[in-house]
């Protein structure tokens, strides 16, 4: 990957180009004020994308959650619910069924 130094002044009169020349050529650019790097921008790593057809692979690689996770995961959400809700002036959305 190609490495480009600019000048913080430079950088603010060219940014919005500067950020579709890093999107679309794929390159690093290194802000420097005075004989300092301060920022680096960099092209955001495309996401593959995922055919329906290996969704099955896809999920069967994830991690899967012990018998009791799901009930302790949601035994937890319903203790952040309560506490919350003596929080004067805030307003829970119950979105969970009641535990």
């Amino acid at each position: 990957m190609t490495t480009y130094i600019i000048s913080a002044a430079d950088a603010e009169k060219n940014f919005p180009s500067l950020l579709n020349q890093v999107s679309s050529q794929g390159f690093t650019l290194d802000i420097q004020r005075g004989s300092h790097i301060v920022a680096r921008i960099i092209p955001m790593q495309s996401s593959k994308r995922l055919a329906i057809n290996d969704l099955d692979h896809f999920f069967a690689g994830l991690p899967h959650l012990a018998d009791n996770d799901a009930q302790v995961f949601l035994a937890d959400i319903h203790d952040a619910q309560q506490s919350f809700r003596r929080i004067p002036g805030v307003q829970v959305i119950d979105y969970l069924p009641p535990a």
